[in-house]
């Protein structure tokens, strides 16, 4: 990193030296299975101290990028950073995104920009922790998904009374 500046660069397996891929602040990136296109997310801080974010796509991916969408921070579960996954077909990228007190999987389309729902947990709280995955098909996506429900509880005799 330098100047807070986030930067992707790849590394041959072989343990030659890495590669500067990007460094316009990119972060999290998922590389066509062709490699003829990287899609990357932007960080930006905004006013209030929350991280909106971009996704974009570089075609090649070293070359000039072009944003997808912008996805406002209160969409970002606070606890991770929006990390894409890309489909096999490359058509889509699934990211788990906030709604209000839930989590739910969201397809974002490479091809037009457009979104689609993928889950409804509402009105359960759930949490969708970490990156999801795509079967070898892509008609499925795997994901950690966590339930929020909770008691609680009074906690007594811990301490001597005085």
């Amino acid at each position: 990193m330098l100047h807070d500046t986030f930067q992707i660069s790849k590394t041959p397996v072989n343990g030659r030296t890495p590669v500067l891929v990007r460094n316009d602040n990119a972060c999290v990136s998922a590389l066509a299975a062709d490699g003829s296109v990287l899609y990357y997310s932007v960080p930006h801080l905004n006013g209030n101290g929350i991280r909106d974010y971009e996704i974009r796509a570089a075609r090649p991916e070293n070359g000039s990028s072009v944003r997808l969408v912008q996805v406002t921070g209160d969409r970002v579960p606070h606890w991770q950073v929006l990390q894409p996954s890309l489909s096999h077909d490359g058509r889509w990228l699934a990211l788990p995104l906030a709604d209000g007190a839930t989590t739910n999987l969201y397809l974002l389309s490479t091809v037009d920009g457009s979104w689609r729902q993928a889950t409804d947990f509402s009105p359960r709280r759930t949490f969708t922790v970490r990156r999801v995955s795509w079967s070898s098909d892509d008609h499925a996506l795997y994901a950690a998904v966590g339930d929020g429900d909770a008691d609680v509880v009074l906690i007594e005799g811990l301490f001597p009374v005085r």
